[in-house]
């Protein structure tokens, strides 16, 4: 017969227990000098940890994305201040996932270490259950990120000349000694491309801008489509027309429909 109890019920077995241990709850160390922004794991035991003993390569960490997965690289064991609590370094804060944290006993099994209980020895957690919301966090100003200095660039420059200009001077910022000026030199070739390159591009962003507005759009079919959004239906018109008047020799002469005519040039003759 097979008996399923509760975590709670387990916990209790493992308590009453003469030897066996087992994990109460997981903190993720996120706040304070000590915690490193997140890359620390405090791992509370149901009993006394002074007497446990754990490897790095005992600790598996499932979960996150491709770019966010974490590692232990090192693991400091309880103290007298805190008998139960195991504290656990990574390499890196996941993300917004759920993790599992578990206890093995070697990588090449999936049985807990000797002493723990099997169901106590893994446990689901996040990275980010303190935000205030699922989405995002506030940045964490414990890591703060090196203030880099603007570069000075001329966001006003939209044709070849311009682009090439900006992208020499800031050459001369980051490289210096570089002087040369040749055309066929290959940093010069590379910057005359780049700029060829934006210059496209802006001349692009600056037609779709143009045909954006209805009074600055040059094209027909812009104009249409800007009259059908307040239901104004315009037709695609049609060229110039005027009267065409013919004198002929004599009566009863036919003239077909949509035969051509040529307006009068003076030096050429009346008849073609």
């Amino acid at each position: 017969m097979i008996y399923f109890c509760s975590q709670q019920n387990r916990r209790a077995l493992v308590l009453q227990h003469a030897t066996l241990n087992g994990i109460d709850y997981l903190e993720v160390c996120d706040s304070g000098t000590d915690c490193e922004c997140g890359k620390q794991l405090l791992v509370t035991l149901l009993k006394d940890a002074r007497t446990v003993t754990l490897r790095t390569s005992q600790v598996t960490i499932t979960g996150g994305g491709a770019d966010a997965q974490v590692h232990p690289v090192n693991i400091i064991a309880a103290t007298v201040d805190s008998p139960r609590t195991i504290t656990v370094g990574l390499d890196s804060a996941g993300d917004f996932s759920t993790y599992t944290f578990s206890l093995i006993a070697n990588p090449s099994t999936a049985d807990p270490p000797d002493g723990f209980d099997p169901q106590l020895s893994s446990v689901d957690f996040s990275f980010k259950s303190g935000c205030a919301t699922a989405g995002d966090c506030a940045p964490n100003p414990c890591c703060p990120p090196e203030a880099v200095t603007e570069p000075d660039i001329n966001y006003l420059a939209k044709e070849f000349d311009g682009f090439t200009q900006v992208m020499l001077d800031r050459l001369a910022v980051l490289v210096p000694g570089w002087t040369e000026t040749h055309p066929s030199d290959m940093g010069v070739a590379l910057v005359e491309a780049l700029a060829y390159a934006a210059d496209h591009l802006s001349y692009q962003q600056d037609a779709a801008g143009t045909e954006a507005f209805l009074g600055t759009a040059r094209s027909r079919i812009s104009l249409r489509r800007h009259a059908r959004l307040v239901d104004y239906r315009l037709d695609e018109g049609s060229n110039a027309r005027t009267w065409v008047h013919v004198e002929v020799a004599q009566d009863s002469i036919a003239l077909p429909e949509k035969t051509p005519c040529y307006p009068r040039v003076p030096g050429l003759p009346v008849a073609i």
